[in-house]
This record gives C-alpha cells, sequence and structure tokens, in this order.
C-alpha cells in the first residue's frame, strides 16, 4: 500500500441526488416554501456553503487551504454528517433524497479526505481524473 495515495471522493456526486429530487419537486409543482423545507433542499444548501468557501479558497497556497479548512469547513462538514445521520431513512419518501443520504454515509470516510490536504480538490467534476475515467462523459471538441 502506498502512502502517498490519497483517496477522495467527490462532493458533486454526494449533492446529485439531492439535486435532482429539488429537479422533480419543481415539476411536480409544490410551493417554493415547502421545496426549501425538504431534506434535498436543505442538503443542498448545506454542500453549497462548502462550495462558496471552496471557491473563495482556490487562489491560496494549498498550507493556507487547509488552515482554512481546518478552521472553517471541518465543523461544516462535521455538522452535515451529524444531521445527515439524525435522519431516519425510512421516513424519507423520495428515493432519489435517500440514495444521496445514504452516498452520504456509506463515503464519509472519502467524502471527508479532502478536509487533511490542501491539494485534494472537494471534488473532481472538472479534474484529470474525470477526463482519464470517464472521457465518453464529456463534451466533444468542435
Amino acid at each position: 500500500r502506498r502512502e502517498d495515495i490519497r483517496i477522495s471522493h467527490c462532493w458533486a456526486h454526494a449533492r446529485r441526488d439531492f439535486a435532482d429530487a429539488v429537479k422533480l419537486l419543481k415539476k411536480g409543482g409544490p410551493s417554493k416554501q415547502r421545496i426549501k423545507k425538504t431534506i434535498a433542499y436543505q442538503a443542498l444548501e448545506r454542500i453549497g456553503t462548502m462550495y462558496a468557501l471552496e471557491d473563495e479558497w482556490k487562489s491560496l497556497t494549498p498550507a493556507e487551504r487547509l488552515s482554512r479548512r481546518q478552521e472553517h469547513m471541518k465543523p461544516l462538514v462535521e455538522a452535515y454528517f451529524a444531521w445527515v445521520k439524525g435522519i431516519d431513512l425510512d421516513t424519507v419518501l423520495s428515493e432519489k433524497t435517500k440514495d444521496g443520504l445514504q452516498y452520504s454515509i456509506n463515503q464519509e470516510k472519502y467524502l471527508r479526505a479532502f478536509l487533511e490536504d490542501g491539494e485534494v480538490p472537494i471534488d473532481n467534476s472538472a479534474s484529470l481524473c474525470s477526463e482519464y475515467f470517464y472521457p465518453h462523459l464529456l463534451p466533444k471538441s468542435a
């Protein structure tokens, strides 16, 4: 086992099922107020806050980013997982929401990896890794 390799999972994947659940709700017609009360919407809000911080820190050095993550991001991640684990999955009606919660629970260790290294991105949605493993999903060049 190589000690220089860190396994990290992608927060974009964690948020995908929640985003899909909210899209389905919008098609169904509930009011914006009702949608904002859903678990899926609340998850998107929590994850969105994490992304907003990461965006603010993109120009920092890895050491500076790690310091900010430890001080500001880690409490948000802790709160997210405490919140997710406090939800009784048997009471969740939306399969997409349930999938998002289950993904978060199952991948918690790997979703937290970015908190320990300032060079590890919060997601790999625009990384070389995605291009390498999923080239068929990328847009074709003109």
